[in-house]
């Protein structure tokens, strides 16, 4: 099955340790400028005797950023000096995830606006509300699928208006309606050729035991919909993701926040409020220390100091995450211990870890 011309999640995130710190760093400061869309004399020279270019680009492919490497490296021919063969594989590469952006914006753009005429609310989030919003090009944001969010009592009906009208399919089986009831969510998909359009419909961004946030409320911010979620919100909710992903992440994620602190004008008091009613003012915490050590983002220290969490938690966290280098996650341990040492310890509130728990256990009883 083909979704994406990337390399496949599974353990992606472990090449990035693989990749000598001067590459996978090169890696992530060019993808920085495309991103950016940095103007010229903002980087410094770097030859191609002092680099390996054939492991920076598989820096560039483990970090998802194969686009904005390539976009930088054009925009700074003059400077950046890659070997031929390199630059061509890097192109080649490029090129794919440009297409392959494009044609599923198109087709995200395509579904909303039939489930808005169709009287749905719904607002684009994630990889395709901020390849459109806060990127140079949408062909530069790498995406997986079209993340989509709805009110919880419109998702039913919206999917089976998008199976009846647009031909997408979904598949019926106990493991995949057991995974759609424990996230609130649907996952439609839709074949052209040999590529699938995948379509993530989310009624919550996660689980509601652990940061439970107000979704009528948000969607009473939302409005119509047409304005998308406000900058605080998408903020918050590349936070959450980061803490969900426990930190093993690429680096799509941190440029999304890196960006968003820098182009989106943000009110730091809404966001220091709508943490604590989110219960995610840890995740905040150290997504933003991670965005500022890595990206040099501008985070103001007044933010970091009151949604910095208490000594005992934040050392406990501090041995497994490294906050100022990639990859985060300091260990090679798969995915399940990094569940058990710090996904409940990255949510605020210990009565949320016990609904959390008292969640997944009845699941597991009526499943």
């Amino acid at each position: 099955m083909r979704r994406t011309p990337g390399v496949d999640d599974l353990q992606r995130w472990r090449r990035i340790g693989s990749v000598p710190e001067p590459e996978r760093m090169l890696a992530v400061r060019l993808s920085r400028a495309a991103a950016e869309g940095s103007p010229e004399g903002t980087l410094r020279r770097v030859t191609g005797g002092s680099v390996d270019w054939s492991r920076v680009v598989e820096a560039a492919r483990a970090l998802r950023t194969v686009p904005l490497l390539d976009a930088t490296l054009v925009r700074h021919s003059d400077r950046l000096e890659i070997p031929g063969k390199e630059r061509k594989t890097l192109w080649m590469e490029a090129d794919a995830w440009r297409r392959w952006n494009r044609r599923l914006a198109a087709e995200g753009e395509r579904v909303v606006a039939a489930l808005e005429r169709e009287g749905y609310r719904v607002v684009p989030i994630k990889g395709f509300d901020y390849a459109r919003r806060l990127y140079p090009d949408v062909g530069l944001r790498p995406m997986v699928d079209i993340d989509l969010l709805l009110p919880e009592r419109e998702l039913g009906p919206a999917c089976e208006f998008l199976k009846g009208t647009l031909e997408y399919r979904e598949e019926d089986s106990p493991a995949e309606r057991r995974h759609g009831r424990t996230y609130h969510k649907r996952i439609l998909f839709r074949w052209e050729g040999d590529e699938s359009r995948c379509l993530d419909m989310h009624a919550v961004f996660y689980h509601r035991e652990l940061y439970p946030v107000d979704y009528e409320e948000l969607w009473r911010r939302i409005g119509d919909g047409r304005a998308g979620l406000e900058p605080e919100d998408c903020l918050l909710l590349s936070c959450l993701i980061l803490a969900k992903d426990r930190y093993q992440t690429d680096l799509r994620d941190m440029l999304d926040i890196h960006l968003m602190i820098r182009s989106c004008n943000l009110d730091w008091s809404v966001v220091l409020e709508r943490a604590r009613e989110w219960e995610v003012s840890v995740a905040l915490f150290f997504s933003l220390l991670v965005v500022r050590n890595i990206l040099g983002s501008a985070v103001p220290a007044r933010v970091l100091e009151k949604c910095r969490p208490g000594w005992l938690r934040r050392s406990w966290l501090e041995l497994f995450l490294a906050t100022d280098r990639i990859p985060v996650y300091r260990f090679d341990h798969g995915s399940f211990l990094p569940k058990m040492f710090i996904r409940l310890p990255l949510a605020d509130s210990p009565a949320g870890w016990l609904r959390f728990l008292k969640a997944r256990i009845m699941h597991r009883v009526i499943s």
